[in-house]
């Protein structure tokens, strides 16, 4: 661990600067898209539907890939492992 003790590895914070960033960012799109179904037509009722639905789907799928390990990252650790060797 770099920094001194109890401190984060720089790489852990940059990765959490980045999905704060990355965050905003989705943010800004989703009312962007909220904006134009506003333009269309549509009325509160039916895009604060469509919000609780994105928000429902964006839970699920942080919760998918915070608990599970993806086959590309196995083979990455697997090729370091016998580079290792």
């Amino acid at each position: 661990m770099m920094g001194g003790e109890g401190s984060p590895e720089p790489s852990r914070l940059l990765k959490k600067k980045g999905n704060i960033e990355m965050e905003n960012s989705r943010s800004k799109t989703r009312e962007k898209i909220y904006d134009e179904y506003r333009r269309l037509g549509m009325t509160e009722e039916q895009i604060k539907a469509i919000r609780e639905f994105d928000d429902k789907v964006e839970e699920s799928d942080r919760n998918f890939y915070e608990h599970t390990t993806l086959m590309c990252d196995l083979k990455k650790k697997k090729k370091k492992s016998y580079a290792e060797e």
